[in-house]
């Protein structure tokens, strides 16, 4: 029997929010797109990050003093352009599907100790809104201690005596961030993408104008370019396809735990340090919060991740640091999630670098290969 294979443009391997952006980009500049997920749409990282619409914010406060960013100038202006671009992301997002997004107001305690000063606040802010002087507002504002009109779940931060101030802004929630990547992948199939889930790539082959996918059902189909944007299985696509670099991705499993806070949390979430000196984020969600999240190197499959008793243990303990007087309890704990974020591989930072790059693989041999 000869199987017939169908020729496309682009072939997109990973139907996350990555993919499903691209299939829907691509689509609307006229290439004939095919897309291949090897699960449901949207069931991985996109289904189990943090919800959040990041300002750019941790680009400038990461847990590095800012004396240390000054002395890595390459460092700085990368995290500048990253900041430039998550605000025109936040301003394009908030504008164009308001209906996906919830706001809140979002609250920064400052501490005595802490290797912030309630002045740093103001220059990173000012930093964001000049990355965007006319987008969506921050409504940013700086609170002095034991101010009148400060936000009433202060009380229940630890070492109330030791605040140096708070700072809040306004920031969203993606109500359900898969709804975002199958709005992309409908608009893709409309424009004339072909789409397909449950559809394992079990090979690559190189063609003489493009590559040769052969699909888990044995059928094929052809391509001039690959994009493997499959997350955390980035690099074992690509070895498929006879790549033997090194591998690019650094994947990083997380945990949130979902909890039933006090009345004052209503509408407002929390970014504060867990004692690991990492961000500690507590977020509304429906008439509940969830806190995340932990960052470990994960090397298992990243298919049935799941919380273990010892990770919800220990994010339950640095939520009680945070807010000693909530005194939660394991029982306070509604349900919890897991999932594995496919970070960039960069020596210098065993968790991870949060640099986004695209990665050509004409050096090793594959030529339009990206990933």
């Amino acid at each position: 029997m000869t199987i017939v294979s169908t020729r496309y443009d682009v072939a997109i391997i990973g139907g996350g929010i990555n993919g499903a952006s691209a299939a829907q980009h691509l689509s609307s500049a006229g290439y004939r797109v095919f897309l291949a997920e090897k699960d449901d749409f949207a069931e991985g990282a996109t289904a189990r990050s943090s919800r959040l619409l990041h300002c750019g914010l941790r680009h400038l406060a990461n847990g590095a003093s800012p004396g240390d960013l000054l002395k890595h100038p390459v460092r700085l202006f990368q995290s500048l352009k990253t900041v430039r671009e998550d605000m025109a992301a936040r301003d394009e997002l908030v504008e164009s599907i308001p209906g996906r997004l919830k706001p809140m107001t979002f609250c920064l305690p400052i501490y005595k100790q802490d290797i912030y000063r309630p002045w740093n606040m103001d220059i990173a802010f000012g930093l964001l809104r000049l990355a965007s002087p006319g987008g969506v507002a921050l409504d940013y504002r700086r609170f002095r201690p034991n101010a009148d009109d400060m936000p009433s779940l202060a009380r229940h931060l630890r070492n109330g005596d030791q605040l140096a101030g708070m700072v809040t802004f306004r920031e969203y929630i993606f109500d359900w961030p898969e709804r975002i990547a199958l709005d992309a992948l409908a608009d893709a199939r409309r424009k004339g993408a072909e789409l397909r889930n449950y559809t394992k790539v079990i090979r690559l082959e190189r063609e003489n104008n493009g590559w040769q996918l052969t699909l888990q059902d044995k059928s094929r189909v052809s391509a001039s370019i690959v994009l493997n944007l499959s997350g955390a299985w980035i690099d074992e696509v690509s070895a498929s396809a006879g790549s033997n670099a090194v591998a690019k991705c650094q994947p990083i499993s997380g945990i949130h735990i979902a909890l039933k806070l006090p009345i004052e949390f209503e509408g407002h979430g929390v970014f504060a340090f867990n004692r690991l000196a990492e961000p500690l984020y507590c977020l509304p969600w429906r008439d509940h919060h969830y806190v995340g999240l932990t960052r470990r190197p994960y090397s298992a499959d990243p298919t049935n991740i799941a919380a273990t008793d010892d990770e919800i243990d220990w994010l339950l303990s640095e939520t009680n640091h945070c807010f000693p007087n909530l005194d939660l309890k394991r029982d306070d704990v509604l349900y919890s999630w897991a999932g594995v974020n496919p970070l960039t591989a960069d020596p210098a930072e065993p968790l991870g670098s949060r640099e986004i790059k695209i990665h050509d693989h004409a050096p090793d041999g594959l030529p339009d290969f990206s990933r």
